[in-house]
């Protein structure tokens, strides 16, 4: 199963637990950069993200990588605080 046939949530949590694994660098800094660009779907995976992506830092923090992250949960935040339509 790839990360393409997965839904967001199911994305984000099967590519946190690819980070977890990765044993090189390079590798587990290609991961981060997708969890920066795949959604949360949940406050627990929000949480799971967020500290991943500062606990780990694997990226130079002053090529705007902290930028990308900011970003990245700030939208999170956003679209998981809107209530939806029910």
């Amino acid at each position: 199963m790839t990360t393409a046939t997965l839904t967001a949530g199911e994305r984000l949590s099967h590519l946190i637990m690819s980070h977890r694994t990765a044993a090189d660098l390079d590798a587990a800094a290609g991961i981060q950069k997708e969890i920066v660009d795949a959604p949360a779907a949940n406050w627990a995976e929000f949480g799971a993200k967020a500290c991943l992506l500062i606990n780990e830092l694997t990226t130079d923090p002053t090529t705007g990588w902290l930028d990308a992250i900011r970003e990245s949960l700030r939208a999170d935040v956003e679209r998981l605080g809107t209530p939806r339509a029910a």
